[in-house]
């Protein structure tokens, strides 16, 4: 079954922020955080189900080089993967619920 990627429009902001946090320390880094989420997107899209569950029917993959999780729900009657976040590893699990909450 194919899946299509669909991003919460607040992830965009999401991405922005930490892309332009990393490109102020070394202009490298921020190309290195995007190829590492868009490769974890793709790993996502073509084996939704290999990451673990974080809550109810929200999973959770947890990038390797950098601190931050991609918070995503799977909708199979839509053929749909919802990213909802990308947050930072090391939020408080109030903040990724609230955070959670307000996107699904």
């Amino acid at each position: 079954m194919a899946f299509k990627i669909e991003l919460h429009f607040s992830v965009y902001d999401d991405v922005s922020n930490i892309a332009d946090w990393y490109e102020q320390r070394q202009a490298f880094l921020s190309n290195r955080f995007l190829n590492e989420l868009n490769l974890f997107f793709a790993k996502i899209e073509t084996h939704p189900y290999s990451f673990h569950y974080y809550m109810d029917n929200i999973r959770i993959a947890v990038l390797k080089t950098f601190p931050y999780c991609i918070m995503y729900e799977i909708i199979e009657s839509e053929n749909l993967i919802a990213i909802l976040a990308v947050i930072h590893s090391k939020r408080s699990p109030y903040f990724i619920l609230k955070t959670i909450e307000q996107r699904v």
